[in-house]
C-alpha cells in the first residue's frame, strides 16, 4: 500500500494541479479527491482500490519519463512519487 499525503500537502499543490488542468476527473464531485476530504485515510474500500491501480499505472510512466504532469497527477490521488 502507498503512503497518503496529507490533504494538507495536497492543497499546496493545488494551484499548479489547476492551472495545469491535471487529474480533472480525480478532482471531480464525488470523485477522488473529494471523497478524501470526506474521508481521510478511512475512504471506502473501492477506493483504496482505484488509488492504488491508479498510482501503480502511473508512477511505471513517471519512473521511465518524470514529468511534472505526472507527478502533480500522483500527488492528486494523495502520493508522492519522491
Amino acid at each position: 500500500m502507498y503512503p497518503f499525503l496529507s490533504l494538507k500537502q495536497i492543497q499546496r499543490y493545488l494551484p499548479r494541479i489547476e492551472a495545469e488542468n491535471v487529474s480533472i476527473v480525480a478532482r471531480s464531485k464525488d470523485q477522488f479527491l473529494d471523497q478524501y476530504k470526506k474521508y481521510g485515510t478511512n475512504l471506502p474500500q473501492s477506493w483504496h482500490i482505484k488509488r492504488s491501480n491508479f498510482i501503480n499505472r502511473h508512477l511505471k510512466q513517471y519512473k521511465k519519463n518524470p514529468t511534472n504532469r505526472r507527478k502533480l497527477a500522483l500527488i492528486t490521488w494523495a502520493y508522492m512519487p519522491e
